[in-house]
């Protein structure tokens, strides 16, 4: 007696029955490679996932950081932040000791408008010193992700307080 092989039909199977057991074949095949394929870009996303998630993560940072060093006056350290082309071009606040900031309020949260870029609104409000009037400048923040420092960098100037 010859074992049965499951990809032929045998003289006495009806076709009825192996037309489904030929489907049940094709089935089986057709989901292992749906499960394969399913699982290669389950993989793929998780990972852009947590790449976006690294971007946004340090981005929020670097915005904590730089909000902190606005706040607390520390002009040089907020330089730091600029792009290189706009470090150079940047011009530092002649009069920086004589100004106080007295508050730094996030308007418009940032947003991603891709993984390398994003936007941030806030309002600065200053006080020169020996004026002792309260002053505001809207700042709109454009920031860029570099790949070559692996985290985000201010992409336009910072606004002179005037």
């Amino acid at each position: 007696m010859q074992p049965q092989e499951f990809d032929t039909l045998s003289p006495s199977t009806p076709v009825s029955q192996g037309i489904d057991h030929q489907i049940c074949l094709i089935m089986k095949r057709t989901s292992t490679y749906q499960v394969l394929i399913y699982s290669v870009l389950l993989f793929v996303a998780g990972c852009q996932s947590i790449v976006a998630r690294d971007h946004i993560y340090r981005l929020n940072e670097t915005l904590r950081l730089y909000e902190k060093s606005v706040r607390w006056n520390f002009f040089d350290e907020a330089y730091t932040f600029l792009k290189p082309e706009f470090a150079d071009d940047a011009r530092h606040h002649e009069d920086a000791e004589n100004i106080k900031i007295t508050s730094y309020e996030v308007i418009s949260p940032p947003e991603q408008t891709d993984d390398f870029h994003a936007v941030q609104t806030v309002v600065v409000e200053f006080v020169y010193l020996d004026e002792q009037v309260v002053r505001k400048v809207i700042d709109q923040q454009l920031w860029e992700y570099s790949e070559a420092s692996s985290g985000w960098m201010r992409a336009n100037p910072i606004p002179e307080f005037r």
